[in-house]
């Protein structure tokens, strides 16, 4: 299994996430890709914490920020 980083802010602190995900999460990070919508909701495999994410507007492989909140 490979392991993928996705890097979000946190929603309420702005503080920025480095989460790793496992094949299956990193499949619900690129849903949407480009919108705004809520993706689902991924586990961090370091710290078994659950975020739910929301994507970032633009959808161009940038430096968009997408969003995390803790579940």
């Amino acid at each position: 299994m490979k392991t993928h980083f996705y890097t979000p802010r946190l929603k309420n602190t702005g503080e920025r996430l480095r989460l790793i995900l496992n094949d299956v999460d990193w499949v619900v990070a690129n849903r949407y890709r480009g919108t705004l919508r809520v993706k689902g909701i991924v586990t961090d495999q370091k710290t078994g914490k659950r975020y739910r994410i929301k994507g970032a507007a633009c959808g161009l492989p940038c430096c968009c920020d997408a969003t995390a909140e803790e579940v």
